[in-house]
């Protein structure tokens, strides 16, 4: 569980982070990086957030696609739609 600032929570707000799940996927030759990551403000007033990172590097470039919901959302089916949306990101 690390800390960081912002993460769109309001500003001078302290979030942790609790990193969920990781994986290294090679798709097409490529290495991709994937996380999911809850973040919370520490005073909870903000509910969390559930955030999908996938991440590569291609001709020198990194390319980071993230997809977010909120925690109530995520719990009523967004989580099916963020998913799809972070795992559907590719780089030619």
């Amino acid at each position: 569980m690390g800390c960081m600032q912002g993460g769109g929570f309001d500003s001078n707000s302290v979030v942790t982070a609790n990193v969920l799940e990781t994986s290294i996927p090679v798709i097409d030759g490529k290495k991709y990086y994937f996380l999911s990551v809850l973040t919370r403000t520490a005073d909870g007033d903000e509910g969390g957030k559930h955030q999908l990172i996938s991440a590569t590097v291609n001709g020198g470039k990194l390319y980071i696609c993230k997809a977010q919901a909120g925690g109530k959302r995520w719990f009523k089916g967004a989580r099916k739609f963020v998913e799809s949306a972070a795992n559907s990101s590719s780089v030619a």
